[in-house]
Parts: C-alpha cells; sequence; structure tokens
C-alpha cells in the first residue's frame, strides 16, 4: 500500500491507460463484422480488398483476411470460401457485365 501512495502518478497514469485501452479495443470491435464469402475466378486479395475493407487500409484489411482464415501467403483459390472483415460503413459495389449485341 505504501508504493501505491509514494508512485500514485504511476498507478494513475497505468490505470487511465488501460481504461483507454478497453474502450479503443470494445470500440473497434462493434464496428467490425465478419461474412463469409466464395473466391470467384480472377479474385485477389486486393480485389476483395478494394470490395469489403470500408475505411480500413488495404494492408490491414489483408492482413486481418489471413489470420482469419490461417492464409500463410497471399494465394487464394477459386471456388473455396472465406471469412472476411465487412465494416458497417461499407457499401459494396455491384459491377454489371455488359455484352455486347445487334440489338439496340
Amino acid at each position: 500500500m505504501s508504493w501505491l501512495k509514494k508512485y500514485q502518478y504511476i498507478t494513475l497514469l497505468f490505470g487511465v491507460c488501460v481504461i483507454f485501452t478497453s474502450i479503443l479495443v470494445v470500440a473497434n470491435s462493434a464496428n467490425t463484422s465478419y461474412k463469409e464469402i466464395k473466391v470467384h475466378d480472377g479474385d485477389t486479395l486486393i480485389s476483395l480488398a478494394n470490395r469489403y475493407k470500408g475505411n480500413m487500409a488495404d494492408h490491414e484489411w489483408i492482413s486481418k483476411v489471413k489470420n482469419e482464415n490461417n492464409l500463410i501467403d497471399d494465394t487464394i483459390y477459386a471456388g473455396h470460401t472465406l471469412i472476411v472483415p465487412e465494416h458497417d460503413n461499407i457499401k459494396v459495389q455491384n459491377i454489371g457485365i455488359e455484352v455486347a449485341s445487334d440489338k439496340k
């Protein structure tokens, strides 16, 4: 107890750091949800990051995907499923494909 009295500023600073860190962890976990997606031909981690990352940096999103799916490198295969982080503020873009035709 005498140590706490002697070093009360250090104890207070440590307590504030623990509380601040706890708040950050809770706030970040509330914004991230995960979804399962199927990998299609031509998909890469970068192309998937562009679709699902939201405001997250590419390398951060890719790191989370690799950790969540136990990937050693950036190689993914068509037909496999991945668990990816998806943030609430994402607007997933639907990319349409138009086929040329003779009709006008």
